[in-house]
């Protein structure tokens, strides 16, 4: 049984996991797959653990934040080493205040919040 003064972390662990590998799974994360994790708060990060825990050959972790790249960076990576690269300047122009129009287009056919669609 874990120590009193740690259950109010982990109850606070237990809703970020559970939704980080929901994303993994809901985006079919697995052996010689390739996924996006969008973001880096405690919900990406855990997704990026969950993805490589399910297989996932290759975690792609969208961060603007260094410390939390290095997080990301550190999770991911696998006994064989990875080959990371700073985002292209293009990729990068998707997260400026005016994102490229193939964004915008891609923003509007998103499901709506909340929303779930199922992998076909």
């Amino acid at each position: 049984m874990p120590d009193d003064d740690l259950i109010p972390s982990l109850l606070t662990a237990s809703d970020v996991l559970g939704t980080g590998w929901f994303a993994a799974v809901a985006a079919q994360a697995g052996p010689g797959k390739t996924v996006a994790m969008v973001g880096d708060g405690a919900v990406g990060l855990l997704g990026v653990l969950a993805a490589k825990q399910l297989g996932a050959e290759r975690i792609i972790a969208m961060s603007r934040h260094a410390s939390r790249q290095k997080l990301a960076l550190e999770a991911s990576r696998s006994s064989r080493g990875s080959r990371w690269r700073p985002a292209s300047r293009r990729s990068r122009a998707a997260f400026s205040r005016r994102p490229l129009p193939a964004t915008r287009s891609l923003r509007r056919s998103w499901p709506s919040p909340g929303s779930y669609t199922a992998p076909r």
